[in-house]
């Protein structure tokens, strides 16, 4: 895995968070609760009625259950996205799609699908999942849910102020949490910065001009928490890498192959900021050493990156 200096071809330059929480849109959890089964079993179905029916009963008998909330943000949230199938004569441009013919065997047209946003069902889902949080200011699955909810729907201010929000309370809380039917998670922060890790992958690859601002912030506050944090550290150097900082790129680069001297990752990126300061020796140097863990892990493709990049660091060397 490698930092590539073409955007096009750039790869695997940012950790990808294995996301094990389960998120509030999608639950996945049984209950003995009658209710809360019905309802379930409803969501997978088009019948939205039935769902808020179900959901005014279950807060007649039982208004003050934290899984009712949950409920009442997940009927808004299929209410707020849906999946509009187009046809097109045009070939789309950066989705699936699926080319039909004619009865000749000629281009009969392109089909496609959008996901379509009914803001105000998402800030109903949102003003549910705030009533929540305020009730019950330890149960994540509640943040995460909102911090997914704001993320798809493109409410980026939100998710940023929930991100850091939920941060802060995971200090406060001394990063003891609970989740669904308030059952604690264990090892509950390394959780929460994995499922945050997700959520800057995706900032990471849309290309949005202030993704790299939110990462950055949001990295820096979990290295106030855990100054150790390998990807917390990479993280912040990527984005000063992205902003043509590579000296202060390098500083966190630095801690973070102290720390985790065999992360190709690291190393790869070492080598690209050392490249573009002109430290040509420097950036032989770990290119060589990403070159052996290529090798190791039995990447052609990275072999021959890293082998280029070292012909590349030779001729400046010689052109010095």
């Amino acid at each position: 895995m490698a930092f590539s200096f073409t955007f096009s071809s750039m790869k695997n330059w940012i950790y990808f968070g294995v996301s094990l929480w389960i998120m509030v849109l999608i639950p996945t959890w049984a209950s003995a609760q009658k209710f809360e089964q019905d309802f379930w079993t409803k969501m997978e179905s088009a019948d939205t009625t039935g769902l808020l029916l179900i959901a005014k009963q279950w807060e007649a008998k039982h208004p003050n259950d934290p899984e009712l909330y949950v409920a009442y943000a997940n009927y808004h949230s299929k209410k707020a996205f849906k999946e509009l199938v187009q046809m097109t004569t045009e070939k789309p441009e950066g989705v699936e799609f699926l080319e039909l013919t004619d009865s000749l065997g000629g281009n009969g047209g392109y089909l496609y699908s959008e996901m379509t946003v009914n803001d105000s069902s998402v800030q109903t889902a949102v003003r549910y999942l705030d009533l929540a949080i305020q009730k019950f200011p330890n149960r994540l699955d509640f943040r995460l849910g909102k911090i997914y909810l704001t993320r798809e729907s493109e409410h980026w201010d939100w998710m940023e102020t929930e991100i850091v929000a939920t941060l802060n309370q995971s200090s406060k809380l001394e990063h003891r949490w609970k989740t669904e039917h308030n059952e604690k998670i264990k090892e509950a922060q390394p959780f929460l910065y994995s499922s945050l890790q997700e959520t800057f992958y995706v900032l990471f690859e849309s290309g949005l001009p202030f993704a790299y601002d939110i990462i950055e912030r949001s990295s820096r506050l979990i290295i106030q928490q855990q100054d150790q944090n390998v990807i917390a550290l990479s993280n912040i150097a990527t984005c000063l890498m992205m902003k043509e900082k590579h000296l202060d790129a390098l500083t966190f680069l630095n801690k973070a192959y102290q720390i985790s001297p065999n992360d190709i990752i690291i190393v790869g990126n070492e080598a690209f900021c050392h490249w573009r300061l002109g430290h040509f020796e420097d950036a032989k140097r770990f290119y060589k050493i990403a070159l052996e863990m290529a090798k190791a892990q039995n990447n052609p493709e990275d072999v021959l990156y890293y082998e280029e990049q070292i012909q590349e660091m030779d001729q400046q060397i010689d052109n010095k």
